[in-house]
């Protein structure tokens, strides 16, 4: 007992005396904040790609689990709300399908698949916040022009 106490004040305490990323700065902060997401430049925000449940067609049992990246593209009026909800949306999708997994000719129906997470999209975010959404199945990297938008929204 003496000995986990121990250990967990001798944690905190390395914890407490570990330079922050702004003292390590100088006093200026490492990152922007997302209030000052207009001042950064990109036309979209691609989370990390999420594995999703796909029902297989005609067998019953396990689903397989597919990946897909979802970019989406902030409305010009709603940059902040986009950036604040962005890092949600994986968790979204992932409650979505393992609630009602799709088949996996759904599943590979891009029109399909796009309305189904546009609609959900818009449902928890609300109309407007993401002015378009692309739903890519082979991972993608961000372009030079929205890596800083990207990365601000994580």
């Amino acid at each position: 007992m003496r000995t986990t106490v121990l250990a967990a004040c001798a944690l905190a305490a390395a914890a407490l005396a570990a330079p922050t990323a702004e003292a390590a700065s100088g006093g200026q902060k490492a990152s922007k904040q997302r209030v000052d997401v207009d001042s950064v430049a990109g036309d979209y925000i691609q989370p990390e790609p999420v594995w999703v449940p796909v029902q297989r067609e005609g067998r019953g049992g396990r689903p397989i689990f597919l990946g897909m990246t979802v970019r989406m593209h902030p409305g010009s009026e709603h940059r902040f709300e986009a950036c604040v909800l962005a890092p949600h949306v994986n968790d979204w999708i992932v409650v979505d399908f393992n609630r009602a997994p799709p088949t996996r000719k759904d599943y590979d129906d891009a029109t399909k698949i796009r309305a189904r997470i546009t609609d959900l999209v818009n449902a928890k975010a609300g109309r407007g916040v993401f002015r378009q959404i692309e739903v890519l199945h082979n991972h993608q990297a961000v372009d030079e022009s929205s890596a800083a938008l990207t990365e601000m929204c994580k």
